[in-house]
């Protein structure tokens, strides 16, 4: 191990000379930041070398911030005899396929017989593969953990050879999806993560940190047991799995200690979920570490919680009741009694740290909630005194739809509706000193253009990659493509066939069920 190349690393392997070895190319859409950052970079890299052998594999990077030159060994993407991308969002398409293009690469796959066999995943693809799947050679559903078992048997058993592989992925029965046959796919899912590989060493860099600064990163727990209808991560991750204290407790050791590091932190869609969540957090404060916690669900935090935040270090607290609306709170799964939630976020001010609110607009039966959304936060600021200026933050996000939720059968909201909404939120909350962070509409537009489509948006997305990746040129890609995005705007009927039908979550019977329940 020791530092090196593009971005001065340490905790990485430099590559051996004179052996033929297998070339795997790791992909992460977005900026070097985010990539160290994303848990799974760290978890495929370090897994494929304990698998296959430092002798036997070579693991290379590639990002927004490096396209054309692995991290480590400076190697052109064509080079590599394998490429698997980790698509966190569902505009990173747009990113991965211009990393394509400008690796001289062909986007399509019926175009390509030679380079590296391509094969993506992530939750927007466990959602919904179609729109890469003319691009990639296989998509994969469900854990990433099982992915990698899969592919390095298929490595051990065909070295570089390009056929071998392909064929061998094609012939993988759960989980792998090329939109080839006309059966179905099961999603892939390990039972229990104390069992699955978690690397106590992690990429760092000398010149730039991960998005939430130094520490160790650690999955506490995996899936949610909510299933929020808005929440595409819930649905694909399902069912909530946890890792147990004991096991949480020797991954901390071990890799705080590998990266001379007193700080944790945790990632969770519902962190005091963990029937441990408590013990854990005492563990940490008592050993001398500080940690940072994800978005909080307000019915699982109270004062002691909060107490413990505060001794932890951190100085933020973000809560996302999503309307201000009790009635609809319960039809997203964020029952709250207004005054109760209050209380919470007024104790959040009294302890001197930042509260974060997110909220959404565009939820079906939400009504003027703009007005309630500006009532609520009146109510916190004039209940408590702030101890600095913006120690309130709001971010508004448009509901975008979502493949394989309750959501999918919505639509987006409008353009015109969601500016006048926002621009009466952010005059009334700016009077009081609150700090409004608004989400884009546009963008909200291309999300959810990409994430509900089928197969035939890619030709789409390899015209916009190639005009760059701003509005505008998806504008004119879409007018050149005459391309009929009216689907992103329509409600569907329940007996709607959906693009990624073939796509099996175990979940359908309940998608059903709470969008009719949302129609209603």
């Amino acid at each position: 191990m020791g530092g090196t190349g593009l971005f001065s690393e340490y905790n990485v392997f430099l590559p051996k000379r004179g052996n033929r070895m297998i070339k795997v190319a790791l992909i992460y859409p977005s900026t070097y930041q985010a990539s160290i950052t994303n848990l799974f970079t760290h978890i495929a890299y370090y897994y494929l070398y304990s698998k296959l052998g430092v002798n036997n594999v070579l693991v290379d990077r590639f990002t927004l911030d490096n396209i054309c030159s692995g991290a480590v060994t400076g190697l052109p993407l064509r080079k590599f005899d394998v490429a698997l991308a980790s698509i966190g969002f569902e505009l990173d398409i747009v990113s991965f396929i211009k990393i394509l293009i400008n690796n001289g690469i062909a986007p399509l796959k019926k175009e390509r017989n030679t380079g590296p066999v391509i094969i993506a995943g992530g939750p927007p693809l466990t959602a919904n593969p179609e729109p890469v799947i003319d691009i990639i050679d296989a998509a994969f559903i469900g854990d990433g953990e099982a992915l990698l078992e899969k592919l390095s048997e298929i490595l051990e058993e065909c070295g570089s050879d390009r056929s071998c592989i392909l064929n061998s992925i094609r012939n993988v029965r759960e989980g792998v999806y090329t939109g080839e046959s006309e059966g179905l796919v099961m999603k892939s899912v390990i039972s229990k993560l104390d069992d699955v590989f978690f690397p106590t060493h992690q990429i760092r860099s000398e010149k730039i940190q991960p998005v939430y600064g130094e520490g160790f990163y650690i999955e506490v727990s995996r899936g949610c047991r909510w299933l929020c209808p808005f929440c595409m991560e819930s649905y694909v991750a399902y069912p909530p799995r946890h890792r147990s204290i004991g096991k949480l407790r020797e991954l901390i050791s071990e890799g705080t200690a590998n990266l001379k590091t007193r700080r944790v932190v945790l990632y969770s869609l519902s962190f005091f979920d963990h029937p441990k969540s408590d013990e854990l957090l005492e563990w940490l404060i008592d050993n001398g570490y500080s940690f940072s916690l994800p978005s909080i669900r307000f019915d699982t935090l109270n004062r002691d919680r909060i107490d413990l935040v505060v001794l932890g270090g951190q100085r933020t607290v973000t809560i996302a009741p999503e309307t201000p609306y009790p009635n609809l709170s319960c039809k997203l799964h964020k029952c709250f009694n207004l005054r109760d939630l209050m209380d919470l976020c007024t104790y959040v001010i009294e302890r001197k740290l930042n509260l974060k609110l997110y909220f959404m607009l565009g939820l079906p039966g939400e009504g003027k909630s703009e007005e309630g959304i500006v009532e609520f936060v009146r109510g916190i600021v004039t209940s408590t005194k702030l101890v600095r200026k913006e120690q309130i933050r709001i971010t508004v996000n448009p509901l975008v739809p979502k493949a394989h939720t309750p959501m999918q059968y919505f639509p987006l909201i409008n353009e015109a509706e969601y500016r006048h909404k926002t621009s009466y939120i952010r005059k009334e909350l700016g009077r009081l000193g609150v700090r409004v962070s608004v989400y884009d509409w546009k963008w909200a537009f291309a999300q959810a253009l990409v994430g509900l489509a089928d197969r035939e948006v890619s030709k789409l997305l390899i015209m916009w990659a190639s005009r760059g990746k701003g509005i505008g040129s998806l504008r004119a890609a879409i007018k050149e493509a005459n391309y009929d995005f009216s689907y992103v705007f329509k409600r569907k009927d329940l007996d709607y066939e959906f693009p990624w039908s073939k796509v099996v979550l175990g979940l359908e019977n309940i998608i059903r069920r709470e969008a009719l329940a949302l129609l209603n």
